[in-house]
């Protein structure tokens, strides 16, 4: 695994850009049979995706954009809940919520306690809800 200079943080993503991962690139070339995996590759546009397994970055590590996705359908379908159930709520978001203030080891790293923490949890870029 290796970092071609695609990252990205809780509130920002850092594009790939092949021109600085060129000496990483032709490393991959010296050694037959062998693909680097990328780390990092989360909200990469499509484009920037073609490019990484064209410049040899043949395996792409993604994990929190699925998981961002999962959280946004649930906090969705809370808000939906919000306004047409008038009882019987599931509090899918509360117990979501609570898991993870139960269980910080997962998030803390990620999300800072400074007042926006709740705001970081349920939407910021680096997941920690599974």
């Amino acid at each position: 695994m290796v970092q071609p200079g695609v990252d990205m943080g809780n509130t920002r993503v850092f594009a790939y850009d092949p021109a600085n991962a060129t000496g990483l690139s032709a490393a991959g070339l010296d050694v037959p049979g062998v693909v680097f995996e990328a780390h990092s590759t989360d909200f990469q546009t499509e484009s920037a995706l073609a490019t990484l397994i064209a410049t040899h970055f043949a395996i792409l590590k993604v994990g929190p954009a699925l998981t961002f996705a999962y959280r946004e359908a649930v906090v969705a379908m809370a808000a939906i809940e919000d306004l047409v159930v008038a009882s019987g709520r599931s509090g899918v978001l509360a117990a979501l919520e609570q898991a993870m203030d139960d269980n910080p080891v997962h998030c803390r790293g990620n999300v800072a306690a400074d007042g926006f923490d709740r705001i970081a949890k349920l939407f910021g870029l680096s997941d920690r809800a599974r």
